[in-house]
């Protein structure tokens, strides 16, 4: 914790900068900066070591203890790893270390951090003391060049593959799995699935009903668990987390007065298990339960909220901006359910919380999450019907049989054709599903699912959600950990073994796999080589099953199409600035934008649009994005709108007629070779009144590039 010398009410006079050194290590440097004006805004800064500038970081790291001084979440913390120093300014510093010789030196007297552009230097907390030169020299060592003479190609290749700047990891994204509750007794269970729920019985008693139908799914490392044995959970989240999976997203359930499947939850905060977790409330679905939900007053929704909250305070609880992040499925069946979103919101406000991130699971009756005021929606692929059945190309299928059978293919090809949304949605994946365990004659299933083709879908919604997802909500959803009755498991099986939860590993850490046996192996670890042999093994398979994909029919892959901003000299368009036009920008890079704020984007992320325009109340179909140069005489840079949106929602509020109708824009924008700065971003028609030239709309919007 940093000492904060300075007062809320004093925060309008004082200076523009807030912020502390808090710490420095043999390994990192760390403290906070927010700006005065906007302290939502990410502040960048430089560090110096023996005033050498060695590093620069961005504020980006959410900090309760500051949000809760101004009164708001804030982005303020920062922390720069010592190990991204770039070899020249280590090699300064080693010398300057070197002739000082052996010993400690007060941290005060080697380090400076400044606020980029300003002479703002900030304090050194009053807990920072010192640091050995010993710790300090064997950090910063590693970084100069062993070999400033001649060296061969392939010492330089191996240098070139471990160097920083080719080192560094994309952006995070964290892995989130359903987790289930049905293995248990009933009496644990409470009813939770009623009379007629599957169980590891019903698993292993399951039937093929055609052939290549890949049932009975058995469990291999685990066995056929029970989950009252506190470490049947200890080694799920320990098997978890050596593939890459970052957290479990609990059922949970209410039936009367009682919240049902909270067990392994309970256990998750008792024993304090290394793996992130948040919940999601199933809403149950029968007519009984849905009359009852309706039933339920103010008071039955408060208590539920309430009872979550002692969840939603331990540490490894998921939060969005500091707020716990809660999904719920069915919750149009609540009797008013925008009214209970937004009560919710203010309990948990009055609780210390800075709001609730509210996630709605996407069904059929409720596919729009601002329709109830909710944050973001989360996909949940087992309800889409769009896919064709494919019943009567099945040979040999048994009599009776009444259920749905798609081609997991041809799910794959439609989920890597989907459009990004205009809101915060997270997407999900399935390795897996068939009901027929559960439901004999009457389930539905996929028919040809395979690690290779789940591997290829977790490595799409990987990259869309590093490409498109905002910081701190880089998340991706697989149903399920383990669902075994349902078919949608990443738990080893006797069939597949780990091959699924390897997919996991590979989607989400690529690099690090293809690197691994260039790295300097510890001793007695395993060779590397291996599990790099297992991912280029299990890439060649995803290649041949995209192959196939595309052999088939189209593969739009619309999340990687990207237009690219390329600059436009004033003399080659004259543009022509519009007022008193109808326009909203709704989301950049899947949030709203502030409204009186500039909205800082990194370079490296790109920028993603959505919203609509009208020109006189017509919905114009050739459009581009320009953004516009503030700091460097009002350079342009365009990109073009690939395809309009059919916006009803827009036609209806404003009351228009037909031709106002393709008036939504959805933009995904490259910003390689777009200098840093500040933007101001433009809807331009080109062309409408002459040979270069072009209508623009200004939209208010500011953004700041770096």
């Amino acid at each position: 914790m940093s000492d904060i010398t300075w007062d809320l009410n004093d925060l309008e006079q004082g200076p523009r900068f807030r912020g502390a050194v808090d710490g420095m290590t043999d390994e990192w440097i760390f403290g906070w900066v927010i700006e005065a004006a906007s302290p939502r805004t990410p502040v960048e800064v430089e560090i110096y070591l023996y005033d050498q500038a060695v590093l620069r970081a961005v504020c980006d790291i959410n900090r309760n203890d500051i949000g809760a001084l101004v009164g708001m979440p804030v982005t303020a913390g920062f922390s720069a790893p010592l190990r991204d120093v770039a070899p020249k300014a280590a090699e300064a510093v080693l010398t300057r270390l070197k002739a000082d010789g052996p010993g400690e030196v007060r941290i005060a007297d080697i380090l400076r951090i400044e606020v980029l552009g300003t002479s703002m230097s900030l304090p050194i907390s009053a807990h920072v003391g010192s640091i050995t030169r010993e710790a300090l020299y064997k950090a910063l060592a590693p970084r100069p060049s062993k070999f400033p003479g001649g060296k061969g190609g392939r010492q330089r290749l191996l240098d070139g593959l471990l160097a920083p700047e080719m080192s560094h990891e994309p952006p995070a994204v964290g892995v989130i799995a359903y987790y289930t509750t049905v293995f248990a007794p009933d009496g644990e269970r409470g009813g939770l699935r009623g009379s007629g729920a599957a169980d590891w019985a019903d698993v292993a008693a399951a039937q093929p009903l055609f052939p290549g139908h890949g049932q009975p799914n058995l469990p291999a490392d685990l066995g056929f668990y029970d989950l009252r044995i506190d470490q049947v959970q200890s080694d799920q989240v320990a098997l978890a987390r050596r593939y890459g999976v970052s957290g479990f997203c609990y059922e949970i359930h209410r039936v009367e007065d009682q919240i049902l499947g909270v067990l392994p939850v309970d256990r998750h905060v008792a024993m304090d298990l290394d793996l992130d977790f948040c919940l999601s409330w199933v809403v149950e679905g029968s007519p009984d339960g849905l009359a009852q939900e309706q039933r339920r007053g103010h008071a039955d929704d408060t208590d539920f909220i309430h009872a979550l909250i002692p969840y939603f305070r331990a540490k490894r609880y998921l939060t969005i901006d500091g707020a716990p992040l809660l999904q719920v499925e069915g919750l149009e069946k609540l009797r008013h359910p925008a009214a209970t979103v937004e009560r919710w919101r203010q309990i948990l406000q009055d609780e210390g919380f800075p709001g609730l991130h509210l996630c709605l699971v996407e069904g059929p009756d409720a596919p729009n999450p601002q329709a109830y005021g909710c944050d973001s929606s989360c996909q949940d692929p087992r309800r889409d019907t769009r896919c064709p059945t494919i019943n009567a190309r099945i040979p040999d299928l048994a009599s009776g049989f009444t259920g749905a059978i798609r081609d997991y293919a041809d799910l794959l090809r439609q989920e890597l054709s989907e459009t990004p949304a205009a809101h915060l949605r997270f997407r999900t994946a399935l390795p897996g599903w068939d009901q027929t365990c559960q439901r004999g004659l009457q389930g539905n299933l996929y028919t040809g699912a395979s690690p290779a083709g789940f591997e290829t879908w977790m490595s799409h919604l990987v990259g869309e959600a590093r490409g498109h997802l905002p910081e701190g909500a880089r998340l991706v959803f697989v149903r399920s950990w383990n669902d075994w009755p349902q078919g949608a498991y990443l738990e080893p099986d006797r069939r597949h073994g780990h091959e699924a939860l390897q997919a996991i590993r590979a989607a989400v850490s690529p690099r690090n796999l293809a690197l691994a046996p260039l790295r300097p192996v510890a001793e007695g670890a395993a060779d590397p080589l291996v599990e790099t042999r297992r991912y280029v093994e299990s890439l060649i398979r995803a290649n041949a099953v995209l192959s196939d994909l595309i052999a088939q029919g189209p593969v739009g892959l619309h999340a990687y199409e990207a237009s690219g901003f390329v600059p436009i000299p004033d003399v080659m368009l004259r543009i022509e600035r519009l007022t008193g036009q109808k326009f909203e920008i709704e989301t950049v890079n899947g949030r709203r934008p502030p409204a009186d704020a500039a909205l800082p984007v990194p370079l490296w992320q790109g920028v993603t649009l959505s919203g609509w325009f009208l020109i006189d109340d017509v919905a114009r179909g050739e459009a581009m994005i320009a953004l516009r140069n503030l700091d460097m005489g009002g350079e342009r840079y365009l990109a073009s709108v690939p395809a309009r949106q059919a916006r009803d929602d827009v036609v209806a509020l404003l009351g228009l007629g037909p031709r106002a109708q393709g008036c939504g824009f959805h933009l995904r924008g490259r910003l390689q070779g777009v200098p840093p700065g500040r933007y101001e971003v433009e809807i331009l028609i080109p062309g409408e009144v002459g040979p270069r030239r072009a209508l623009a709309i200004n939209t208010d919007l500011t953004l700041i590039l770096g």
